[in-house]
């Protein structure tokens, strides 16, 4: 199935997220997601200023990460608990896999090593 019909299509199905996650940062009311970890209103203005700043990371670097990782950490993310921190560290995390698959030297748990 060609892109062009997959976004609208996503779109129509109520994936709004998924069918941006190619094209930009999605936007995340992240208040809750503070407020439910924060019990003063220091820890909730602290949390606040990590996910501003983590917001602002992902926008520096959303190019740089394939689609398919882009799509499929914001898929991840809870409706209803939305945290740029989280999604920063997903698309990381993603990025690290790809780094260790490419830098597999061969060895898996059928084959060992000879000392």
């Amino acid at each position: 199935m060609r892109l062009s019909l997959v976004l609208p299509l996503a779109a129509l199905l109520g994936l709004p997220g998924i069918a941006l996650a190619a094209e930009e940062v999605p936007s995340f009311d992240v208040r809750p997601s503070c407020r439910g970890g924060s019990d003063t209103k220091a820890a909730l203005d602290a949390c606040l200023r990590q996910e501003d700043a983590a917001h602002d990371k992902l926008r520096s670097v959303w190019a740089d990460y394939p689609a398919k990782a882009r799509s499929g950490c914001v898929g991840q993310m809870d409706r209803e608990l939305q945290s740029y921190v989280e999604l920063l560290t997903c698309l990381q995390m993603s990025k690290d896999l790809d780094t260790l698959q490419d830098q597999d030297d061969g060895l898996g748990p059928e084959q060992s090593v000879e000392k």
